[in-house]
This record gives structure tokens, C-alpha cells and sequence, in this order.
């Protein structure tokens, strides 16, 4: 039966009517054809100018870039060759050597040939004040006095700078001189003395020029390095385009011009994504046809997507509630109805504020969690706590909400979701009783193995007293299968005991009740010990016991007792399970952190991964079906681990199937002394 309160679809601003449209989809594909292609071709054309605007600009700053990278370079080797010039002219021995009579052989080593082969140099020499050539290398070898001539010819303004410069400053200059076609970069510098006299101050110097030929396979080389296409020297008037830095000359005209390829990314781009524009303008054409094909039936689908909506709105399972921007109801969902009790008249258009608690968010305290949303002060999606709903009836139903505000237009609104926590508060003071059962269960077990301990220990006593009288034959003699079984009773009354104290001593860890009774005491003696204890046992299955302890450890500060029983408990599982004629190793050394190590190795049966796992749970074996075969409770490892962390420390295991088990105690730096153990007084006498 239809409800006679139709509702409101979920979003009604959103809502798209087909019903009656005016237009029928051939009407809309042609009226919407001929724009739809004259939008697109504007577009591709507006892409294509932009691109082109782009490749244009790519390509200026390219260029830019490796004119400043030419440019740098060229100042850089300037710098290198005045820095090369001054080196020479700058040297005491230069000085008085590159005058008068030049030794040929000393030029050559320290000046021509030496900078040939280590600096490149194409041309190098001295010329006495008079400009007179004194000496010259040329290509590596000595000679070419002609070509320093005119070189120096062709510089002489620089030459008359560098005589210029004071003695106590020297400068040198660099530049560029042209020689028939080749061009050079040169160092110049005047002859220095590093200690000068009066004369000397004032009198006329000798000059020493080194240059390099800029060859193509140099500049080729340096293109290289710095990615320069087609770096060359070109002659001035004669290079091509616009990719050009001129090359100072000494007497201050240009020397030649450096050109190269300038490069055009852009244009590489441009022809890159050509090809793929004219793909997308395609794609984009067949798609709006396509759209214009179909836009025909979109109106049916929305109107069934909008029956979807409407029945999963209706259909969850959580309340949901789309408010305005006054807080009121705007639309709801069946579950939000039952929850609040209402029928759907009586709810609609009510304020949200009559149905659930005030409530003040975190951060806006003295605000109501709808205040804060709908003011756009809480973010689009907000939780707003657990809050109380209240019924029709007046009763409340805690209430978990979440909204999410939405604007639309000029409007904000809200939707909630409301979570009935009625069955998970329920469930949680469930869980709370149950875990509260557990715990008194858990006391009360701890308790009673306390107590049976306690009263097991006595009649044990006294068994394994009148077995030991008996075995002993303290009484008068008796046959030998009366002491045979009288030592099996004392046997397992000891068996017993040891496993009752196990369950005492783990029963007084876990309640926090252990103490510990400190002393200072020898590690090694401590090994020592333990290795006496467990010394019987080995003998009887065949398992060599070894002793590993260097002398000179420090004292240790524990209780004694508890570290032995540590010890020996992890002996005696190591024995347990090494077969006859293995070997079980004690040690006991410095640990990485300074503080103290004890390890036990066996060469046992070892463990894999789930073995360790289980290994330090109470009452677990580590193999069963090989722990069926010795005694023990599994009490060992969980009460070691347990004694060594109530001293700070900790109990780990490493171990291989096969080839045996390693447990190492670790105990903190604090429970060591400063001195060595030997010779120390302890609680129990001399170490």
C-alpha cells in the first residue's frame, strides 16, 4: 500500500525529470553537432598556437643557456691561462734565468716543452724587456721565434698592462690573438722577482707568454664535455646565425668569433606532439560523436539511477538523515524512522536538535556539533560522538553520528548517519564481565597451585627422606631390589619436588611476589657449580659437559641461587635432549652492551621455528615425541626466562634442526662490579 506521505527523493536539487523532454535524441545530436565541431577545431587550433608560442620560447632559453655555458667556459680557460702565466712570471728562478743568456735545456724543462705536455700549450717563450725573444717552443719542441715575435707583436697592449703592474702585485692578462687562420688564447705575464731590489722596482721586465691553438679537436672536445653542437672558430663576418660570442684580441679589436649549433627543443617537441594532437583531435571528435549518439538515453538512466539511490537509501541499515541549513529534516530513511519512533508526517521538518542530546564538539566547546557543521567550522565530514537519541516515547537509544556536509549552491546541508549502539554496548559490558570472570579465575588458580605446592612439599619431604634411609640401608641391611626400589622412590620424590618448587617459583613471579637475595659473587663459579649439579646426569646418557669461562670477568651482583637454578635448568634440558657422545658447552663472558653473557650450547637435536615458538610456554615440550622419552614437566625454560628478566635481563634461544640449540642470558651492566671477581670476598666465602 503506497505510503500517503510520498518522500522526497534522497538529493531533490539533483533530480533530472526525463519525463516529457521536448527534444528526442536525433533532435539532440543535430542541434548539437554543428557547435560541438566548431568548439573542437577552435580548440585544437588554440592548442596549436600555444604550442608553437611555446616551442618558440623553449627554444630562446636554450639558446640563452648555452651562450652563458660558452661564454663561461671561455672566461674559465682566461682564468686558467692567467693563473698558468702568473705561476711562471712569478718565480724567483724564472726571473733570473730568463734574462741575458737563457739555458735552452732549463726552458725547456720548467717552461716550453713541460708546459706542452702537461698544459697543452701550442706556443711559449720569454722576450727580454727590449721585446727581444730570448727563448721560444713551438708544437712541443724548442723554436718558432718568428711566430712569438708576432705574437707578441699582436698583443702589445696587453704586454704594456702587465708591465704596467706594480713588482709587489704582479698582474697577468689572457685574451685571444689571431695568427694567419689559426687563433689563440694566450697567458701573458712580466718576469717578477719574488724579492726585488731598489733598481729593480722600477726597471723594465721581460715578458713570458704561454697560448694554446684553438684547434676543432680541442674545442670538439670541450662541445663534448659541456653538450655544445658543433663548437668551431669562425673569423668575424663569416659565421652563420645568431649562435656566436666574439673572441677579444690583446690590442683590443676581435680576434675571430666562436660559433655553434644552437639548440631547438622546442621545435623537437613540436614535431614530438604533432603527431599526437592530430590522434587526440581525432579520438576527441569520434568520442563527442559517440556522446551525441547516446545522449539520448541518459535521461532514462538517471531516472533509474535515481531509483537505485532511492532504494538503497531506504534499504541500509544505519539511520540516514539529509538536514538544511536551519538543522531541520529534510529527508530520512526508513531505519532513522524506526530508530526515533516517529511515523514519517511527525518527522518530517523537524529540527534535529529535539531528537538527539546537546553535545559540544572538541574544538568548538560551548557549540553544538551542528552549529559548527553547518557554519562550515567542523570540515565536510565530521564525527559527532555517541550521543543519546530520543524516542517518540521519551525513552533514549545511544547513537553513534557521523555528517557529511555538502554545499550546494548558496546552501549547506548535512548528512548523518546514525548507528544504533544498543547491541555493542551490550556486548562490550559482556566482554567487560566476561574478562572480569577471568581474571578471578585466574587468582584463584595461581592461588591454589600456591597452596597445593605448599602442601605437597611436606609428605615429599619426609617420602624422600625415609627412600634415602632405606636405599641407604641406614636401618640394616636389605636385599638389593629393596634399595633398588627404594632410590627409585627417592628419585621421583626429588623429580616431584623439583617440579612442585618450579610451580611454586613461577606461581610467586607471576603475582609479583619473588625476591630477589642478592649477593656479590664469581660467574664462573656459579658455571661451576650448575656443571656439578648436572654432572650425574650427564654421565648416565654419555653427554660430555665443557667448561668455557675466561678468567678475569667481573663480579656479578644477583641472587646466586636463582642464577644457578637458571643454569642448571638450562643445562639439564641441554643434556635431556643431546643424544650419547654429544656435548653440551657452559660459557659465560663480556656481553656487547658491558654487561654479562652466559650461554649453554648443546649438540642436540635442535628446534625449527615453531619448536622456539612454543618453547618458553608453560607445560610445552619442544619436541614431543622425543620428550616422551626423558622426564620433565616444561617447566624449565619459562621459569629461566622468567628469573633472568627479574634481573633486568633476558633468556633467548637460537637453534637449527639437527645441529643443536644455543641459550644465551643476558644481564644487564648494572649487575657487574668494576673489579674482577678473583680473589673477592663473597656472602658465601672466598671466590
Amino acid at each position: 500500500m503506497p505510503s500517503p506521505h510520498p518522500q522526497e527523493p534522497p538529493f531533490p536539487d539533483a533530480s533530472v525529470a526525463a519525463a516529457g523532454s521536448p527534444l528526442s535524441s536525433a533532435d539532440l545530436r543535430t542541434r548539437l553537432l554543428v557547435p560541438a565541431a566548431g568548439i573542437l577545431i577552435v580548440s585544437l587550433a588554440v592548442i596549436v598556437a600555444l604550442l608553437v608560442v611555446a616551442a618558440l620560447r623553449e627554444n630562446r632559453i636554450a639558446f640563452e643557456n648555452t651562450r652563458q655555458t660558452v661564454q663561461s667556459l671561455l672566461a674559465g680557460e682566461r682564468t686558467r691561462w692567467e693563473q698558468l702565466a702568473l705561476d711562471v712570471t712569478w718565480w724567483q728562478d724564472a726571473y733570473e734565468t730568463l734574462r741575458g743568456d737563457v739555458d735552452p735545456l732549463w726552458a725547456d724543462d720548467n717552461i716550453g716543452i713541460y708546459y706542452s705536455e702537461n698544459f697543452g700549450t701550442t706556443l711559449s717563450g720569454a722576450a727580454g724587456p727590449d721585446d727581444r725573444v730570448l727563448y721560444a717552443a713551438y708544437e712541443g719542441a724548442r723554436g718558432g721565434e718568428d711566430i712569438l715575435a708576432a705574437a707578441i707583436e699582436r698583443i702589445g697592449g696587453a704586454a704594456a698592462a702587465v708591465r704596467a703592474a706594480p713588482v709587489e702585485a704582479p698582474e697577468t692578462v689572457s685574451g685571444f690573438f689571431r695568427l694567419g687562420d689559426d687563433v689563440y688564447i694566450f697567458g701573458l705575464g712580466a718576469l717578477t722577482p719574488e724579492y726585488p731590489t731598489e733598481a729593480e722596482l722600477t726597471a723594465r721586465r721581460g715578458l713570458v707568454l704561454l697560448a694554446r691553438r684553438l684547434d676543432p679537436d680541442w674545442l670538439a672536445t670541450l662541445g663534448r664535455h659541456f653538450v655544445i653542437d658543433g663548437l668551431r672558430v669562425a673569423e668575424p663576418g663569416q659565421e652563420t646565425g645568431a649562435a656566436r660570442v666574439a673572441l677579444p684580441a690583446g690590442d683590443g679589436g676581435v680576434a675571430g668569433v666562436v660559433t655553434w649549433h644552437p639548440p631547438r627543443p622546442g621545435n623537437d617537441l613540436l614535431l614530438y606532439l604533432l603527431p599526437a594532437l592530430a590522434l587526440i583531435g581525432a579520438g576527441i571528435a569520434a568520442l563527442a560523436y559517440r556522446v551525441l549518439r547516446i545522449w539520448g538515453n541518459t535521461v532514462d538512466m538517471v531516472q533509474a539511477r535515481e531509483q537505485t539511490l532511492q532504494a538503497i537509501f531506504d534499504g541500509a541499515g544505519d539511520g540516514i538523515i539529509v538536514l538544511d541549513d536551519r538543522g531541520c529534516l529534510r529527508t530520512f530513511n526508513r531505519a532513522a524512522q524506526a530508530i526515533f519512533g516517529y511515523d514519517r508526517a511527525a518527522l518530517a521538518g523537524r529540527d534535529i536538535r529535539t531528537l538527539v542530546t546537546a553535545d559540544a564538539t572538541p574544538a568548538h566547546a560551548g557549540e553544538s556539533w551542528l552549529d559548527a557543521c553547518l557554519a562550515g567550522r567542523c570540515g565536510d565530514r565530521h564525527s559527532a560522538g555517541d550521543l543519546l537519541g530520543i524516542r517518540a516515547d521519551g525513552s533514549t537509544v545511544p547513537l553513534a553520528v557521523t555528517v557529511n556536509c555538502l554545499q550546494l549552491g548558496s546552501r549547506r546541508m548535512c548528512v548523518g548517519v546514525l548507528h544504533d549502539m544498543t547491541e555493542r554496548l551490550g556486548i562490550e559490558a559482556q566482554l567487560r564481565d566476561e574478562m572480569h570472570r577471568a581474571e578471578v579465575a585466574s587468582r584463584a588458580k595461581s592461588a591454589f597451585l600456591a597452596n597445593i605446592s605448599h602442601e605437597l612439599r611436606t609428605p615429599l619431604n619426609a617420602i624422600i627422606g625415609f627412600a634415602e634411609f632405606i636405599r641407604d640401608g641406614a636401618f640394616g641391611p636389605l636385599a638389593r631390589r629393596y634399595r633398588d626400589y627404594a632410590g627409585d622412590i627417592h628419585a621421583s620424590g626429588q623429580h616431584l619436588l623439583r617440579l612442585i618448587e618450579g610451580i611454586l617459583d613461577l606461581t610467586l613471579i607471576e603475582h609479583g611476589r619473588a625476591r630477589l637475595d642478592e649477593e656479590t659473587f664469581d660467574a664462573g663459579q656459579a658455571v661451576d657449580e650448575a656443571l656439578r649439579l648436572v654432572e650425574p646426569a650427564a654421565q648416565q646418557t654419555g653427554v660430555a659437559l665443557v667448561r668455557a669461562v675466561p678468567d678475569g670477568l667481573p663480579a656479578l651482583v644477583a641472587d646466586r641461587l636463582k642464577v644457578r637454578q637458571i643454569l642448571v635448568n638450562l643445562l639439564s634440558n641441554a643434556v635431556k635432549f643431546t643424544d650419547p657422545g654429544g656435548r653440551v658447552t657452559a660459557g659465560a663472558g663480556p656481553d656487547a652492551d658491558g654487561g654479562l653473557a652466559f650461554t649453554v650450547t648443546d649438540t642436540g637435536i635442535g628446534m625449527d621455528a615453531e619448536m622456539l615458538e612454543r618453547a618458553f610456554q608453560a607445560f610445552a615440550q619442544a619436541e614431543e615425541s622425543y620428550a616422551r622419552r626423558r622426564s620433565g614437566a616444561g617447566l624449565g625454560l619459562t621459569l629461566s626466562r622468567q628469573l633472568a628478566e627479574l634481573h633486568g635481563g633476558t633468556l633467548t634461544l637460537a637453534s637449527t634442526p639437527g645441529a643443536g640449540t644455543t641459550a644465551t642470558v643476558r644481564l644487564p651492566p648494572e649487575r657487574l662490579l668494576s673489579v674482577p671477581a678473583t680473589g673477592m670476598q663473597t656472602a658465601g666465602g672466598a671466590a
